[in-house]
């Protein structure tokens, strides 16, 4: 309020900022990264973020889901949600990801799913590492991207073994 000589309230002071374009440039962000977001959500290649030293799934995908079985991952170290992984040294890749800072690259790469299964399946995977930085250049979480190549390569071997027979037929 702005009071006169005698105190009485004749007017009043309000002061504003204008904030719109701030405003509106903060949603288009929000709604950009919510974009980015859904992307990798459905995309084709299952892609994970793991964080800390021990590797807790902070984010995976559709697509990571359905490469690995229906397990409970969210905020749980890999460790534990794939008991496989450390025994078949991809605990271990990561460890050096994230000591390194450097990547890692897999090219048709065997695991085997579930092995104490009755049944256990051996997908083949090509797949990365890629260690993300925090602003003092520390490896803050890693970006797991890859694609389920099994049904290709075991394709690629039966046209092998048909070109095989075919040219000792020849022969």
């Amino acid at each position: 309020p702005i009071r006169d000589a005698h105190g009485c309230v004749f007017g009043f002071l309000c002061v504003c900022r204008e904030t719109t374009v701030r405003v509106l440039q903060r949603r288009q962000r929000e709604a950009e990264l919510a974009r980015q977001w859904r992307v990798l959500e459905q995309a084709p290649s299952f892609m994970a973020v793991l964080s800390g030293p021990d590797h807790r799934h902070e984010f995976v995908n559709q697509a990571y889901q359905a490469a690995f079985g229906p397990r409970p991952m969210a905020g749980r170290p890999i460790a534990e949600v794939f008991p496989e992984a450390l025994q078949q040294g991809f605990v271990a890749l990561l460890d050096q990801v994230r000591s390194s800072g450097l990547r890692h690259v897999g090219t048709r790469t065997p695991f085997v799913v579930d092995p104490a299964s009755p049944q256990p399946s051996t997908r083949v995977f090509d797949f990365i590492y890629e260690p993300l930085f925090d602003d003092d250049g520390d490896v803050a979480n890693i970006f797991v991207l890859g694609n389920d190549v099994t049904e290709l390569v075991r394709s690629q071997a039966g046209e092998r073994a048909g070109n095989e027979r075919y040219a000792k037929l020849l022969d």
